[in-house]
């Protein structure tokens, strides 16, 4: 099923940045979203969850986004990389919450900068590469929802978190290019918005819903809305 939503990023064309700029790009809004995860999981004072969503960007990601870094600014590369470790280890020491969150904070605007270091602002402005940056992390959302939903249950509320992160990444990354999405093409919006919604009842908070969006409709919901950005993609 995840091969229908990435398929759709192909459709984006060479205006969107390269293959390997959208993966890092969306490496990084993963890792956002994992830190995000990370602190309303601390300010729930679920300390062992937040200290496991805190490694996930080193763990699973840090292949994915040091390297483009180290290659372009190696210091600002081993800035990022120590920056990553710094949740787990504030969440280790049961740091105050302020300084936690002020800390954490630092770390999602060192990543922006290396976004901006790796990725001309060129491409990074440009509606394509948001949009393909978008269905990349469909991708990684399938992927995680996956795992976390079994028949009916969530089976694994490790996956469904990461899950719920990156569909609140996904919200607020539309939210940043619906203007433009709207000069582009009036409908789409629409369209792209009540599967939004539809989608985000799938996540309400930490805590999963009784009855759980089955995978296939999650699924649906997800190759419509890339079918709709598709339209925008093609017209422009």
């Amino acid at each position: 099923m995840i091969a229908a939503v990435v398929f759709a990023l192909a459709a984006a064309g060479p205006a969107a940045g390269s293959e390997a700029q959208v993966r890092f790009t969306a490496a990084v809004e993963q890792a956002k979203a994992h830190l995000l995860l990370c602190r309303e999981l601390y300010g729930a004072r679920q300390v062992r969850e937040a200290a496991l969503h805190a490694s996930h960007p080193v763990q699973e990601l840090g292949g994915k986004i040091f390297g483009p870094i180290k290659r372009a600014d190696a210091a600002l590369g081993e800035r990022v990389q120590t920056a990553l470790k710094q949740p787990r280890r504030d969440v280790d020491a049961k740091v105050p919450r302020a300084d936690f969150e002020r800390n954490l904070d630092a770390t999602v605007a060192l990543l922006d900068e290396a976004v901006a270091r790796v990725v001309p602002a060129a491409v990074t402005g440009g509606l394509s590469f948001k949009l393909a940056v978008l269905r990349e992390m469909f991708a990684g959302l399938e992927k995680e929802y996956g795992e976390a939903e079994k028949k009916g249950k969530i089976t694994q509320i490790v996956e469904y978190h990461d899950a719920y992160a990156f569909s609140a990444r996904i919200q607020a990354l539309y939210r940043d290019l619906a203007p433009a999405l709207r000069q582009a093409s009036a409908p789409t919006p629409a369209v792209v918005e009540e599967r939004l919604a539809l989608l985000a009842r799938g996540f309400p908070g930490l805590t999963p819903p009784t009855s759980p969006i089955p995978m296939a409709t999650l699924h649906e919901h997800l190759v419509a809305i890339a079918r709709a950005l598709d339209a925008v993609t093609s017209a422009s």
